[in-house]
């Protein structure tokens, strides 16, 4: 018989307990990106009234806790605070492991009590040997019990140096002891502060079985983390794919089965809205230039625009799960754990990107597609180039079959300038237009040893208006107008051989009625 308990409270018997504690073992942990399902059980003995399940973190939230029982029938849950922490199983461990261990180091430290009571009594001796006296001895009689005397106490004097050197080093063996005992006595003080400000879950049941307990903690959760090792040679990306996983649930997580997904349940459910767009014309008006009556305006256009921005989802439609195959160990609030992903080997196309207009140098890039079979999700990745860290930055969610870009970092010897004259004026005998001509002059230098293939990238304006015309021309000819599907971006690809040097021109016309200014 399976039961689910969602949520239920009922006024249970206060004086009527089971007779043992029962301690709920967390066996099943799924990590969210910002979250955490866990999942405890619970042997529940036959016969028990009413149990006691300990060991519960105090951020449990029970609207957010579901019981399910197998062979156990439940009547009522609720939640105690703070109730009986000597009586969890898991504290009683701890005691008797501490007392194990402070007994073990006791024996030890007998024993170099021992050492050191033995060399104090070889010095004994010394002492004793040194007040024999030889006066009824006749001269011959009296040399020998001297050397005697000599010799015994030379032997008790090498035996007090070599307890005393045993007792030293028994001493400092014992370091590693004290150590772990000190640690045994922090982790018990510290279950013992958890026990005392956690929760006991109190329940009414009949028969016996296994209670299934599952509960949802906020202060967990995970993120990819990536090494990018662009090999420009072999003209591949390899992508080491690195998971950081934490929790600061109030708990320790032991040999729990851990499972990863890109789930996000404490985002929003449903798709965005959209309203009616109501469009008119009329008789054009003038624009109030006053502030308020901007910000009005700004504040009726951009509501709509607003709220998109503020409910925009992230990785909507993307449900991944990734399960460990061994099991692990989280501590609560510790550094974050670092878990390893299979590798991914990406085929790559690289070259150096030029933009004279706003940078002195040119900058490695590198493109390559996501040929594997699921999505490369957004992350921190650190970057290298033919062996060499060259920064860092974030990768951007890349589903299989598209393309990523990434930047590798300047290359100093290819240097960029561009130079810029404008004319401007009217035709016609009467004015009837206005003219603008502007010449670009873009100049790239490689002073590196090696060839490189280059895209230069620069732009020129465009109209949507009849009235402004636009016309442009290039030397040499461009590659590729609209690049990346913006418009006006224009790209010119070509290799440039080690110490050379390539100069670009572009020109650019505007004409306009005489009566109108160019913005």
């Amino acid at each position: 018989m399976r039961l689910i308990m969602a949520g239920l409270v009922v006024a249970l018997p206060q004086t009527v307990w089971a007779e043992d504690l029962l301690q709920a073992q967390i066996r099943r942990v799924t990590l969210y990106p910002q979250g955490a399902e866990v999942t405890r059980q619970v042997q529940v003995p036959d016969g028990a009234v009413t149990v006691r399940v300990a060991g519960l973190p105090a951020s449990l939230d029970l609207d957010r806790l579901r019981i399910a029982g197998e062979g156990v029938s439940l009547s009522g849950v609720r939640l105690v605070s703070g109730q009986g922490a000597g009586d969890s199983p898991v504290v009683q461990e701890a005691r008797a492991k501490l007392a194990q261990m402070t007994e073990d180091l006791a024996q030890k430290e007998d024993a170099v009590a021992l050492l050191r009571a033995k060399a104090e009594a070889a010095l004994d001796r010394v002492v004793y040997l040194r007040g024999i006296g030889a006066a009824q001895a006749t001269p011959e009689q009296a040399l020998a019990i001297g050397d005697e005397v000599e010799a015994r106490a030379l032997a008790a004097r090498q035996t007090a140096l070599h307890a005393q050197a045993e007792a030293r080093r028994a001493e400092a063996a014992l370091a590693p002891d004290r150590r772990a005992l000190q640690r045994a006595q922090d982790d018990l003080a510290q279950l013992l502060a958890k026990a005392e400000n956690g929760q006991w879950l109190e329940a009414t049941a009949s028969g016996h079985g296994v209670l299934t307990l599952t509960s949802f903690a906020d202060d967990a959760g995970w993120s990819p983390v990536y090494d990018m090792r662009l090999d420009r040679g072999a003209k591949r990306i390899d992508l080491t794919r690195l998971v950081s996983v934490h929790q600061s649930s109030g708990e320790d997580w032991h040999n729990v089965d851990l499972t990863l997904s890109t789930a996000r349940p404490n985002d929003r459910m449903d798709p965005s809205e959209l309203w009616p767009l109501l469009r008119s014309v009329g008789p054009d008006r003038p624009v109030l230039r006053t502030m308020g009556a901007e910000y009005a305006a700004a504040e009726v256009e951009a509501a709509p625009m607003r709220k998109a921005d503020l409910l925009a989802p992230q990785m909507e439609g993307v449900s991944l799960v990734y399960h460990l195959s061994q099991k692990v160990d989280m501590r609560d609030g510790a550094e974050a754990l670092r878990l390893k992903m299979d590798d991914l080997s990406l085929k790559a196309a690289s070259w150096a990107e030029a933009v004279p207009s706003r940078d002195p140098t040119a900058y490695l890039v590198a493109e390559a597609t996501n040929s594997g079979s699921e999505p490369i999700l957004p992350g921190p990745v650190m970057l290298y180039a033919d062996g060499r860290l060259v920064g860092q930055g974030a990768l951007p969610l890349t589903m299989p079959g598209q393309t990523v870009t990434q930047g590798f970092g300047a290359i100093d010897g290819l240097v960029l300038t561009r130079k810029q004259t404008r004319q401007s004026g009217d035709r016609g005998v009467i004015a009837r237009r206005n003219e603008q001509v502007e010449t670009v002059r873009m100049t790239v230098e490689n002073h590196t040893d090696q060839s490189w293939p280059l895209r230069v990238v620069d732009q020129v304006p465009y109209s949507e208006q009849d009235d402004l015309k636009i016309s442009w021309n290039a030397s040499p000819e461009v590659s590729q107008t609209d690049l990346d599907d913006k418009t006006g971006l224009l790209g010119w690809r070509f290799d440039l051989p080690a110490q050379a040097s390539r100069e670009i021109t572009l020109t650019t016309r505007l004409e306009w009625p005489a009566d109108q200014v160019l913005h």
